[in-house]
């Protein structure tokens, strides 16, 4: 049995469409860029400082106990504040000043869970697809999540990402509407744009449906290489369209200054920097965990077409990402 606790700085993580987990403790330094990070777990916070564990990395092979001490200081958004962010986004997109803005939201959930890595098991057992990763950092806490969109893979021979935009729960058949395929359209032209000022666009997929989870969203796949260095390509890149919106500073501007939460980890990214293969996931889908109390971070895209109401009830079935998880634990 491996014991962890808040004062020991580690991540363990489960790649897509695999059953072993990896684990490493070590210490997160901060550095300038991921140029400078070889063969390392790598993270970036939404404001893109980036972070890399020293430490070395082995298969886990046996059971660990996670508890933590943090005590939850946090206030989640009311109902009302987000209605109101969100018809004050509608407007601005209706007179131009934006195509489209992220807005995200803190839903805080009671939980009664001793170990907080029996959460990480079992998110691991119901989510084959997305990146699974249990983690803890001095400065911004113990957080847990599962993420199925791809920010880059591949190596300078041929890198990989995604156009991933839209929501609406699994099982809904209906045709997307016009919202959810001019907010794919976005991102997706964002995504074509950066490519192909930082390198060659090789191949380009038509848009498609993409199940994560309880959810379906667009999604549209790039294959490309790069002229440019790693470190230069995911400044242009991220935030992307998906996670800030459009035009990209002055959504993250209007973030910054009208959320009453910081992001920190959320929307950010992390995963593995390797000099064979890189596999960098956007960390979506995730909550930083406290004594007996989760706060779920989730959001999504305002168009000047949003309706305030659907806005919101998005961001509750995205919760249940992590929450029917944790029911069945």
């Amino acid at each position: 049995m491996i014991h962890l606790n808040d004062k020991k700085e580690f991540v363990i993580f489960q790649k897509p469409h695999s059953n072993i987990s990896y684990i490493g403790i070590g210490e997160w330094k901060k550095k300038s860029s991921v140029n400078a990070i070889s063969n390392a777990f790598v993270l970036s916070t939404f404001k893109g400082e980036i972070f890399h564990l020293i430490t070395s990395f082995n298969t886990l092979k046996e059971n660990v106990y996670i508890e933590t001490s943090h005590i939850n200081t946090e206030i989640p958004e009311k109902k009302i504040t987000y209605i109101q962010h969100a018809s004050d986004i509608i407007e601005k997109c209706k007179n131009g000043y934006f195509k489209k803005c992220i807005l995200s939201r803190i839903k805080q959930e009671t939980y009664d869970v001793k170990n907080a890595f029996d959460i990480f098991k079992h998110l691991c057992d119901s989510y084959s697809h997305g990146f699974k990763y249990i983690l803890n950092h001095a400065e911004f806490g113990l957080w847990i999540g599962v993420t199925p969109e791809i920010l880059i893979s591949g190596n300078s021979t041929s890198y990989q990402t995604q156009a991933l935009a839209g929501s609406k729960e699994k099982n809904d058949y209906k045709k997307w509407g016009n919202k959810e395929i001019n907010e794919h359209q976005y991102v997706t032209d964002f995504v074509r744009e950066i490519i192909k000022s930082q390198g060659k666009l090789e191949y380009e997929s038509s848009s498609e449906e993409f199940v994560a989870g309880n959810i379906k969203h667009l999604n549209q796949k790039f294959k490309f290489k790069l002229d440019t260095d790693l470190n230069e390509f995911l400044n242009q890149l991220h935030p992307t369209p998906a996670v800030a919106g459009l035009p990209p500073q002055k959504a993250i501007n209007w973030i910054h200054e009208n959320e009453s939460h910081d992001r920190d980890l959320y929307c950010g990214y992390l995963g593995f920097l390797d000099n064979d293969f890189t596999e960098i996931f956007v960390n979506l889908r995730c909550a930083k965990i406290f004594q007996n109390k989760l706060s779920l971070y989730v959001g999504g895209g305002i168009t000047a077409e949003s309706k305030p109401e659907d806005e919101f009830r998005e961001t509750e079935i995205k919760a249940e990402t992590l929450l029917s998880v944790i029911k069945k634990i």
